[in-house]
């Protein structure tokens, strides 16, 4: 999911220092006089936070505007997308097969997915449901988000497509952050259930313990009056459906309902005498399955250790595990935290890509933990204002690197045609009114542009793809002078444009 702006969070959580001493009280009233501060300073759009402590929902609120267009206020009902906190969904929606007997942790994919297949033969036949869940398949962090962003690809032509992309990591060898091994997972839901992914959440999660006010689609998301709408910069996005990421990053909820979700994981798996998953089960999901880089060891009262179960982040602070989870995809942010020892949840839901979710949830994580009284708000803004000038200094350094008076090697007819990257699919480049144009073909909304000459044979490209930077598309020539192939140079955290290469189709 669109994680670019939210490393700039990280730092911000070492900032602070004290006793690991909880507070007696926490003052609900200075917490909410804190958050309308906090709107104010940061611009955010729209927020809605939550806490549940011993069983009790002791704060929910919502601050800001469900969109800038009509100014409706939100609230604790309002929806959100919830992006990668939707991972714990799947994981959930697989302890319930298990708990039936239908499927183990250990099963192999191949089992129930006959027909997936990853670049390495080893890695194809040993891959089993847990490597899905923990982010150990061997492929790299965030690689082959670009088969599910924008397209009208299936989730299954998803999966599919990931074959042709070699394991960086090497087979349970490190951790790479995976939104489409998580995608298979909902596929192994389906193929044991008998039903999609979205309906098996929404039967037999989101029904069950009658979170009311969430969703799975963007179809449903879009028939509810209360929805947040996503925003970058002070402006409205147009929704993206992200139905074919559901298990990764599709879910849809409130404050509300999510702390009902957090609610039934503190008391193991059950919320008001509804059962939905076995303590057992419960303690699988949330135990340590892949390990992280931690701190050096000399935080005072920090982290220490991070670690990854099943669809959960889990860490140490303040002496006290801490299981949580962020979530970001264009226009939301989210973060969902719970500490079984203070038998405490925290929900943060914005409608925005300003970067504070996670300052938000460990101010409130302060507040029940230790004596501090970190700004992390402030810390994470400031990084934010230091961040923006480095993007503009290396958008200058690459846009310095331009060589003038150059002129493209052939006529602009010679450069159109059909293209296609064999993992991710077709491209065509046409000559608009006396301009090339390229579209991404799966993705044409989002990946269709002007190129625009740049040097030689290099053009610039500025996709409507929300939260990018300019890309560098480059022709080149085969021995007969005509053009073979192109690739294109686009600096991004999220996606990875650099495993892409484009060959000139010479019939269609």
């Amino acid at each position: 999911m669109q994680k670019s702006v939210l490393a700039i969070t990280v730092s911000a959580f070492f900032l602070a220092n004290g006793s690991v001493q909880a507070q007696e009280t926490v003052d609900y009233q200075a917490l909410d006089t804190y958050l309308v501060d906090v709107v104010g300073r940061s611009g955010v759009t729209g927020l809605a936070v939550g806490i549940v402590k011993d069983n009790e929902i002791v704060f929910a609120r919502g601050l800001g505007v469900r969109s800038l267009e009509t100014v409706a206020p939100v609230d604790a009902e309002t929806q959100f997308t919830i992006g990668s906190a939707s991972k714990a969904f799947t994981a959930a929606a697989i302890g319930l097969l298990v708990d039936e007997g239908r499927l183990d942790w250990s099963d192999k994919v191949t089992d129930h997915l006959p027909w997936l297949r990853l670049q390495d033969a080893y890695a194809t036949s040993e891959l089993t449901i847990g490597d899905l869940l923990c982010h150990r398949s061997g492929l790299g962090t965030f690689d082959g988000d670009l088969l599910w962003f924008g397209t009208d690809y299936t989730s299954e032509e998803v999966v599919r497509r990931i074959r042709l992309l070699p394991l960086r990591n090497g087979f349970r060898n490190r951790f790479g952050y995976q939104n489409v091994m998580f995608i298979a997972a909902g596929l192994v839901v389906e193929a044991v259930s008998g039903m999609p992914w979205h309906e098996f959440v929404e039967r037999r999660i989101l029904r069950v313990l009658h979170m009311e006010h969430s969703s799975t689609t963007l179809a449903d998301l879009q028939s509810n009056t209360n929805v947040a709408a996503p925003h970058i910069d002070g402006h409205v996005l147009p929704y993206i459906n992200y139905d074919n990421v559901g298990p990764a990053g599709g879910v849809n909820s409130s404050v509300a309902d999510m702390l009902i979700w957090l609610r039934m994981w503190l008391n193991h798996g059950e919320v008001d005498s509804i059962r939905l998953l076995s303590e057992r089960t419960v303690r699988t999901i949330t135990s340590s399955q892949m390990f992280l880089s931690g701190g050096p060891g000399n935080e005072p009262q920090g982290v220490h250790f991070i670690n990854y179960g099943y669809g959960w982040r889990l860490q140490d602070y303040a002496g006290r595990k801490v299981i949580r989870h962020g979530g970001g995809l264009p226009g939301y942010l989210a973060e969902v935290v719970f500490v079984p020892e203070e038998n405490l949840g925290i929900v943060v839901l914005i409608n925005d890509l300003t970067p504070i979710a996670a300052a938000i949830a460990d101010k409130i994580l302060d507040l029940f933990t230790t004596s501090k009284d970190g700004d992390y708000v402030t810390a994470t803004l400031e990084a934010l204002e230091r961040y923006r000038p480095m993007l503009e200094r290396q958008r200058q350094q690459r846009e310095s690197t331009r060589v003038p008076n150059t002129a493209p090697s052939l006529s602009r007819s010679q450069y159109t045609g059909f293209y296609r990257d064999s993992m991710y699919g077709d491209a065509e480049v046409t000559d608009e009114g006396g301009s090339l144009h390229l579209s991404f073909l799966p993705a044409r909304r989002l990946f269709s542009a002007p190129l625009e000459h740049f040097h030689f044979d290099t053009f610039r490209v500025q996709f409507p793809a929300p939260a990018l930077e300019f890309g560098l598309v480059t022709f080149f020539l085969g021995v007969d002078g005509q053009i073979e192939t192109f690739t294109i140079d686009l600096p991004s955290r999220d996606f990875h444009f650099s495993n892409l290469k484009f060959v000139k189709q010479r019939r269609w």
